[in-house]
């Protein structure tokens, strides 16, 4: 079985939880190819856009690079650019440059550019093509912008599968869907299931807690007294990172000890962090950390917090708990399909939530029984496995 897998270029890289599947399928004998790519606007336009709105410039560069099975590609746009022509150049591009009809299933992650992308080389090509959904489709731009608000029904209602990270994820998009029409809602949910991310239990793991703190934290800032509250993730206000002093302080407050923040990450609200790290003398930011450095990181930290206001399936989450840490986060997303209810915060009000949890019962419980919480349900080798069989059985069908 061959597989062209369209995802997102996320930091120059092949985003993460498409890599971890790619590398599974080819480890199970898949052959592939990855093609992940993506628009941005020029400096001239984040420019602008920082004195608008007092937001720090975007880095957006031409990438181009092959190595192996994996294509990255990304280009810099004007602001009508994307919208009127450069979609269909890159389609070109693909159209002329891969031997498309080589390739039993696509696999298009998000329903963007990639559904677009697959589903126009369906058309030409008669390829099936699954979709997997992250996220709230009713915010993706092909179901808003004119020129290519058209694929947006046709991309979904063509696709072999409809995969999605989470059921809440799956019960939201289609009751969207459902606004469109009755017979479309019941005609996507038939081919519609729940395909969770998976973890690498070899990736992510426990380490002596109090050694991984002495390699975080220099020895000036180190206190073994001191409970780390962590936060993993994409730095904006989606995720309420503006809330995280003061969660920290109801959390120093009710547990009678002194409280550091560990912040990780990047995004629109990093200045905003470094501020605070440079200000505060409880706040410790890292920036960006690679995920292979991770696991470092989370068993440094005595709880990780995620007080988004949104998610879809927050690897952090399963990441953290394969490590042994704690994770407290609000009920958003397929996150109460991880979390029991004594580590949630309720997303209307996370900071007065905060207060009825029990944080020591929750500081107090052994490692193993947080890492027991992935390890059932969900090692990649059971999940990724089922995968490789559906795409086999689309592979099976295909009338070509």
């Amino acid at each position: 079985m061959k597989i062209l897998w369209l995802s997102f270029l996320n930091r120059g890289k092949e985003q993460s939880v498409v890599r971890d599947r790619r590398i599974f399928f080819e480890e199970n004998g898949v052959s592939s190819l990855s093609l992940a790519f993506s628009f941005c606007f020029s400096k001239y336009i984040y420019m602008v856009r920082n004195m608008l709105f007092g937001k720090p410039v975007r880095d957006c560069q031409e990438i181009f690079s092959v190595s192996d099975n994996v294509i990255l590609w990304s280009h810099v746009v004007g602001m009508t650019g994307l919208v009127f022509n450069e979609l269909d150049a890159f389609y070109r591009i693909v159209d002329n440059k891969l031997n498309v009809s080589s390739f039993d299933v696509i696999y298009a992650h998000t329903v963007n550019l990639q559904s677009i992308v697959a589903y126009k080389l369906h058309r030409r090509y008669g390829v099936p093509y699954v979709i997997m959904i992250h996220g709230d489709i009713k915010h993706a731009f092909i179901s808003k912008i004119p020129y290519i608000k058209k694929y947006f029904i046709p991309s979904l209602v063509a696709a072999s599968k409809i995969l999605f990270v989470s059921r809440e994820t799956m019960k939201q998009n289609l009751l969207y869907v459902k606004g469109y029409s009755e017979y479309l809602y019941k005609y996507l949910k038939n081919k519609s299931a729940v395909a969770y991310n998976g973890i690498d239990l070899q990736m992510f793991y426990p380490i002596n807690k109090n050694s991984a703190k002495k390699e975080v934290f220099p020895s000036d800032i180190y206190d073994e007294t001191e409970v780390i509250v962590g936060y993993v993730g994409r730095l904006d206000y989606e995720k309420n990172v503006h809330l995280l002093p003061e969660l920290a302080e109801i959390i120093e407050r009710k547990i009678g000890r002194r409280v550091r923040l560990l912040i990780i990450g990047s995004g629109p609200l990093s200045y905003v962090i470094e501020s605070w790290a440079s200000g505060r003398n409880k706040v410790t930011y890292v920036g960006f950390v690679d995920r292979k450095k991770l696991n470092l990181y989370y068993n440094a930290m005595d709880v990780l917090l995620l007080p988004s206001r949104s998610e879809g399936f927050p690897t952090v989450i399963l990441e953290a708990l394969a490590a042994g840490t704690p994770v407290i986060a609000t009920n958003v997303g397929g996150i109460p399909e991880v979390l029991p209810e004594y580590m949630m915060l309720d997303k209307n009000d996370p900071l007065e939530s905060l207060g009825y949890l029990d944080l020591a019962a929750i500081l107090k419980r052994p490692r193993s029984y947080y890492r027991s919480i992935v390890r059932e349900n969900f090692d990649k080798r059971y999940l990724y496995e089922r995968e490789i069989i559906m795409f086999e059985d689309i592979m099976r069908s295909d009338t070509r």
